[in-house]
């Protein structure tokens, strides 16, 4: 296992053996040398962070359980004089999403996130050169849409369970 050891010449002798004999069928082959030139696209860290984000967007969203069981993209209830009205959000059902509910649910996860991590990035003195005052500024933008994105997600989860997680007068 170390690398800087001598090869053993019986072991090279095997390798060499084996070799020959896998390539003995195709001993007849004559080929030609071809120099193959292509480059290579290797992506920046800022395009692989965006694509990292968006695919945990799509996760968190629920896109494998869209895929298996097909719900519809938005649902309809009737109203007090039966037409039918349109609801993003599929109540009482916490098992079950619609295809926008997801959506908006996994965007608001990931904004949320996003959030956290610019909001680290400005914490530090050398944040990419921005003056105090951006600084200060992006922080305070991180927070505000943490918040924005926890409120509205609460939101959604009221929609979703009326009752739940709410205070109960009700004593054990």
């Amino acid at each position: 296992s170390d690398p800087t050891a001598v090869p053993d010449p019986l072991r090279q002798a095997n390798a060499t053996a084996m070799a020959n004999h896998a390539l003995a069928p195709f001993s007849f082959v004559n080929t030609v040398p071809v120099k193959l030139r292509f480059t290579v696209y290797k992506p920046s860290g800022g395009q692989l962070l965006a694509v990292s984000w968006f695919l945990y967007m799509l996760v968190s969203s629920g896109i494998v359980y869209d895929m298996i069981m097909e719900p519809p993209s938005i649902g309809f209830h009737q109203d007090g004089k039966g037409r039918g009205r349109p609801e993003a959000i599929l109540p009482w059902r916490l098992n079950a999403q619609y295809i926008i509910e997801g959506f908006l649910g996994g965007s608001l996860y990931t904004i949320g996130g996003m959030m956290i991590v610019l909001s680290d990035i400005v914490r530090k003195k050398d944040a990419f050169g921005f003056s105090l005052q951006s600084r200060v500024n992006m922080a305070k933008f991180g927070v505000l849409v943490v918040f924005i994105a926890f409120f509205a997600l609460r939101h959604i989860l009221r929609i979703k369970m009326p009752g739940y997680m709410r205070f109960s007068q009700t004593s054990y």
